[in-house]
């Protein structure tokens, strides 16, 4: 179909990147996003099997064409404000994730589109009867939108995007304000992820330390460090850290703890705030 036009590295990078909840790093241009994706990527990636390569691609592809759909439905529905568009494409991507926790990407992956419960396309009767999309996730586009030009103060929307405390600002707003009723289909079953659990159970305290430790004797590449701050700040709030995160995060642990981080002896039956 549509989607399957070759992507360079730098896309690969904002694809991942946004849907890793860093959409204010990909608001900092390609060539950043790709220098902070490859930092946690080739770590990640070293030691897959065939299987684990099959599935990389098939959710990569599955997030392209996360993006390209995003990118599809802002401009059909926002043709006053193309400038923003970079911003609003990541944003809205890494808001998705945030509200639902992750996604199906294997559905998307299946009928190389976005799964029907995201959205419906309708003829508009302009008379140049182009398409305009309704529907939770146009739905979800707007609200980012209009945050996103709520959040800006004095700056500009495409200076704003690029700091990490209008992200922080996003995820503060709630789905409800602007009546978005998330479709059940599109939400991953209970969450049963071994890498999950173990970032959940190592616990604040050790996350706090291992993050001090490791930015005092410089043990770990900043691209890591950002990680583990991300896995930190979602655990502070009480939500799980998305798949691919905690994959990292278990690495980052392993990597420590060999390097002779003494984390305070943890048993696997702490994740209690977690039900």
């Amino acid at each position: 179909g549509e989607m399957s036009q070759l992507f360079d590295k730098i896309e690969l990078a904002k694809f991942h990147m946004a849907y890793d909840l860093a959409p204010h790093i990909v608001s900092k241009g390609g060539d950043y996003a790709y220098s902070q994706y490859m930092g946690g990527a080739q770590e990640l990636t070293k030691e897959y099997t065939d299987q684990q390569w099959q599935k990389y691609y098939e959710d990569t592809i599955a997030k392209a064409i996360l993006w390209r759909k995003t990118d599809k439905i802002y401009t059909a529905n926002h043709k006053k404000s193309l400038d923003i568009r970079s911003r609003v494409i990541p944003y809205s991507i890494s808001y998705l994730v945030w509200i639902t926790r992750g996604i199906h990407l294997s559905n998307i992956w299946k009928i190389q589109d976005l799964p029907p419960e995201f959205y419906e396309a309708k003829k508009n009767t302009d008379p140049d009867g182009k398409t305009l999309y309704s529907g939770f996730y146009p739905d979800l586009i707007k609200h980012v939108t209009e945050q996103l030009n709520n959040l800006r103060d004095e700056r500009t929307v495409l200076q704003s995007s690029k700091n990490e405390e209008t992200w922080k600002q996003l995820r503060l707003t709630k789905p409800s304000e602007s009546n978005l009723i998330i479709p059940p289909e599109i939400l991953l079953d209970e969450i049963q992820d071994d890498d999950v659990n173990i970032c959940e159970s190592f616990g604040e305290n050790n996350w706090n330390n291992l993050i001090f430790w490791a930015r005092e004797g410089k043990h770990l590449n900043k691209s890591k460090i950002d990680i583990a701050s991300g896995i930190l700040d979602l655990l502070s709030q009480k939500r799980h850290p998305p798949v691919t995160q905690a994959a990292a995060g278990v690495l980052i642990i392993i990597e420590c703890d060999e390097k002779g981080f003494d984390s305070k002896n943890i048993s696997l039956n702490d994740s209690e705030d977690f039900e």
